[in-house]
């Protein structure tokens, strides 16, 4: 899982690159507002592996596995983000840098990361990749959440 570099990958491709680790529940699947992703960039470094799709609402999502892309994308446009990391990382080494207090036993696969200010947030890439693995929950994500999607 760990992404060496930065590529542009179709937007399918990384709904269905997300949606596959929804589905097979391999991963920690964390949902980023864009005022989140200065914030992570500089905790990321301490984790072993991890991934990132970052969509500012284009038909190309950028694919990182370096913390310094979030810096500069945030810098060029506003960019919600879906996180990957491996459960092979530890809980408690994630949960230093999201913030948040995860269970060591794998049982939380989605981590929810708030705006500073203002309602959940939940980027469009996330809910366009739910929709393949939960339709229903998607449905409900988009009808009752449709001013905070990217």
């Amino acid at each position: 899982m760990p992404i060496a570099t930065n590529e542009l990958i179709d937007r399918d491709t990384a709904v269905q690159q997300i949606a596959a680790h929804i589905a097979d529940r391999d991963a920690y699947v964390i949902t980023t507002p864009p005022d989140a992703l200065p914030r992570l960039s500089r905790s990321l470094e301490n984790l072993s592996s991890w991934g990132a799709y970052l969509d500012s609402g284009t038909p190309v999502v950028l694919r990182t596995g370096r913390a310094g892309a979030l810096l500069v994308v945030d810098m060029l446009m506003e960019t919600a983000g879906v996180l990957v990391v491996p459960k092979t990382v530890p809980a408690a080494e994630l949960g230093k840098v999201v913030g948040q207090d995860i269970p060591a036993d794998g049982s939380q696969d989605l981590v929810v990361l708030m705006p500073r200010e203002g309602p959940i947030f939940w980027p469009l890439l996330f809910v366009d990749a739910l929709e393949i693995v939960d339709p229903a929950v998607a449905a409900t994500l988009r009808a009752n959440h449709i001013p905070n999607l990217n």
